[in-house]
C-alpha cells in the first residue's frame, strides 16, 4: 500500500485499546485503567498461551497442555529450550554450546556456566568469587571462598564445621574433643597381657575398626585420629610403667648384698 495505514478498536468511550500502526509495525493493547493481554487457545478452546500486560506475564501450557518455548538459530536449530513436561532448560544443541552469564555493572563477567568446558566460574575483574549452599533458615551449610580458597562446611544446628585453609595447608575439625581422659587416675587401662590376647584373637587392636568394618563403612578420618591419639596415650601409660620396673631392677640389682646372698648373679663368661 502506498499510505501506511493503521487500525484502531475502541472502547466505548471512545479510547483506543486495541491499534495495529502499519507505520511502527505496532501491536498496541491496552489504554490507561485497562490492561492489556494476549490469549492463545487450543483446539479444545483452553487457554494455552497467555501474555498479560496486568502483572507482566507469560503463560505457557495449562488445562492439560504443557508449556515449552523454543529458540531457533538462523538454521532452524533449537539452541534454547524450556519444557514444562520434565522442567528443562536447556542451552545449545545442534554444534552450539550452552552458557550462562551473569555481568557485573562494568560488563565484565561475575558468574560463568559454560557448557563447552563444563565449567561453572564465579569472580573476575577483581572480585573475588564464592559459592555458597544455605540451609532453611538462609544460613550457610557449605561455603566456598575464592579469596582464600577456603572450604567449610557447617552444621548451623550443632555450630559444628570442617575447613578447609590452603593458605594455612590446614584442615580444621571444629569441637573435636582428644581423649584427654586416657590420663585420668581412674582410666582402666588394659593390661599388655590382655592387649595381646585380644590382637591374637580379632587381628587389631581394641576399639579400632576393622578392615571389614572399613570396607562396607569406609573410613571416618576425624574419628580414626581421636582413636590413634588415644592409643598413642595409652601406649605412652604403658611405656611409663614398664620404665618404672626397669629403673626398679635396675636399682635393686645396683644394691649391696650381704654374704650369704643365694642369688648373687653369676657372669657366664
Amino acid at each position: 500500500m502506498a499510505n501506511p495505514t493503521s487500525i484502531v478498536v475502541e472502547d466505548s468511550q471512545a479510547r483506543p485499546t486495541v491499534k495495529l500502526d502499519g507505520l511502527q509495525a505496532h501491536v498496541h493493547v491496552g489504554y490507561t485503567d485497562k490492561a492489556g493481554s494476549l490469549t492463545i487457545t487450543s483446539p479444545a478452546g483452553k487457554d494455552v498461551i497467555y501474555l498479560s500486560g496486568q502483572n507482566a506475564s507469560l503463560t505457557l501450557g495449562g488445562e492439560s497442555y504443557r508449556g515449552i518455548l523454543t529458540i531457533l538459530d538462523a538454521n532452524q536449530k533449537p539452541v534454547i529450550y524450556f519444557d514444562s513436561a520434565n522442567g528443562d532448560f536447556i542451552l545449545g544443541n545442534a554444534g552450539f554450546h550452552g552458557s550462562i552469564r551473569l555481568k557485573g555493572a562494568a560488563n565484565d563477567d561475575r558468574i560463568v556456566i559454560d557448557g563447552t568446558a563444563a565449567e561453572v566460574i564465579a569472580g573476575g575483574a577483581n572480585k573475588s568469587g564464592l559459592v555458597a549452599v544455605n540451609t532453611g533458615a538462609g544460613l550457610n551449610s557449605i561455603s566456598l571462598n575464592g579469596a582464600d580458597g577456603t572450604a567449610r562446611f557447617i552444621d548451623t544446628a550443632a555450630g559444628y564445621q570442617i575447613q578447609i585453609i590452603p593458605t594455612q595447608k590446614k584442615i580444621l575439625i571444629g569441637s573435636t574433643q582428644i581423649p584427654d581422659f586416657v590420663f585420668e587416675d581412674a582410666y582402666p587401662l588394659m593390661p599388655l597381657r590382655d592387649v595381646e590376647k585380644y590382637i591374637k584373637s580379632n587381628r587389631k587392636l581394641p576399639d579400632m575398626p576393622s578392615s571389614t568394618q572399613t570396607e562396607e563403612q569406609g573410613l571416618d578420618l576425624i574419628g580414626l585420629s581421636v582413636l590413634m591419639l588415644q592409643k598413642i596415650e595409652e601406649l605412652t601409660l604403658h611405656v611409663i610403667q614398664l620404665n618404672r620396673r626397669i629403673e626398679t631392677l635396675e636399682s635393686n640389682s645396683m644394691s649391696p648384698r650381704s654374704p650369704d646372698n643365694s642369688h648373687a648373679v653369676i657372669n657366664s663368661k
